[in-house]
């Protein structure tokens, strides 16, 4: 697991800003895509946060951890689903020109 929160020199740092609290992080892949990452943990938690007020930031951040969590363990189903199809599809497509060679003598 990448370890984001940033403890060396400011220039190996992205700073962003998460349900209003400034996060420095290392800088363990391209900025823009560290921003849009946290980007969407912030749209999230203020998206949970419009729906319960009542809620310390704390459990925001785990509600909000959740909802992309499964949002990603969804994903993958689906992105597991379609490449066995995509397999299955592929074998089959090779067994037919398999025969068809076989047809033709090659």
């Amino acid at each position: 697991m990448t370890d984001f929160l940033h403890e060396n020199t400011p220039e190996e740092a992205v700073e962003v800003t998460i349900f209003d609290r400034a996060y420095k992080l290392k800088r363990t892949a391209e900025p823009d895509y560290l921003r849009r990452v946290a980007g969407l943990v912030d749209e999230r938690m203020k998206s949970v946060h419009l729906q319960d007020r009542s809620r310390p930031a704390g459990e925001l951040a785990v509600l909000a951890a959740l909802q992309l969590a499964h949002e990603l363990t969804e994903a993958k189903g689906e992105l597991l689903d379609q490449t066995n199809k995509v397999t299955a599809e592929a074998q089959r497509l090779e067994q037919t020109l398999d025969e068809k060679l076989r047809e033709w003598g090659a």
